[in-house]
């Protein structure tokens, strides 16, 4: 089955609770100015051995992943982010998955790992910002808020095999590989099979991936044609856009086993040197 994530994983606070927060901490007459603070987090990704369950079934969830800002007058500001105290506690959206303890340790229970699975792991947020400029004639103030932040864990059995976007960055620990690919046109990406294993299995759970070569590749789509090898290159004499389901092929067969991505091609160009204009660029690829 084909898994689709959004590339975008924020955690935003309800539009009532943050009008309320900046009600107290800016002050009504900047209401207008002032919309509510966002907090982000990159997701996390750790694997875990189903079949008798060894190992140290843990993760840490690592201090300082949330980004936070503010937006005023429609432009973002940055914000320093501080997790309220131990006492406040993390939350997981599935207790029977995982448990989180108030430090952000996590526990994963290989019982109910029976897929790719996702947990949602959240926690109040302190926003502040000082000295920002919030009118046209200077006037700085200090910005606060306190907002809900929130973490996503991908939990992948071991051994799991996933078609991603290739690249050095789909083999760190603990990362989080969105297997959905989104580029212009005129620009040119490759897909490979990764096999998702633990980290070292006496520290944690972090997911460690290991790129499997011996797979062909194979889209869904009758406009866009990727190679064999998992690679699109766009021609010029004929650009193509639209979306497509990226599969893994063994033996002349799709291998139902391996978890397919996606590629998105957008209706974009960009001018890739000095000499080549606008007007060239559009003449190849089509309008803006």
């Amino acid at each position: 089955m084909n898994k689709k994530v959004s590339k975008a994983l924020a955690a935003v606070l309800s539009a009532a609770m943050a009008a309320s927060a900046f009600a107290m901490s800016t002050g009504a007459s900047f209401a207008a100015s002032i919309s509510a603070a966002n907090v982000e987090s990159a997701p996390v990704a750790a694997a875990v051995d189903t079949t008798d369950g060894t190992g140290v079934n843990t993760y840490a969830i690592p201090s300082g992943i949330f980004t936070g800002s503010f937006t005023v007058d429609g432009r973002k500001v940055a914000a320093t982010t501080t997790a309220l105290d131990t006492n406040s506690g993390w939350t997981s959206s599935n207790t029977n998955i995982a448990t989180v303890d108030a430090n952000g340790t996590v526990t994963i229970n290989p019982k109910y790992v029976t897929g790719v699975q996702s947990v949602t792991f959240t926690h109040l947020v302190n926003l502040t910002a000082e000295d920002v400029e919030v009118d046209k004639h200077g006037k700085t103030q200090d910005l606060t808020a306190t907002v809900t932040g929130s973490v996503t864990m991908y939990i992948y059995p071991v051994g799991t095999k996933l078609v991603l976007p290739s690249g050095a960055e789909s083999k760190t620990a603990g990362t989080y590989i969105d297997p959905v690919s989104t580029i212009s046109k005129n620009e040119t990406t490759d897909f490979n099979v990764y096999t998702v294993n633990r980290g070292m299995s006496t520290t944690g759970a972090a997911a460690v991936y290991t790129e499997d070569n011996s797979y062909k590749f194979r889209d869904s789509s009758s406009a866009i044609d990727i190679n064999d090898d998992g690679t699109f290159t766009a021609n010029p004499d004929k650009p193509v856009t639209g979306t497509t389901v990226i599969s893994a092929v063994k033996n002349g067969e799709v291998d139902r086993d391996v978890v397919s991505a996606s590629l998105t091609i957008e209706n974009s160009y960009k001018v890739s040197n000095a000499s080549e204009t606008a007007k060239d660029v559009s003449a190849n690829y089509g309008e803006a």
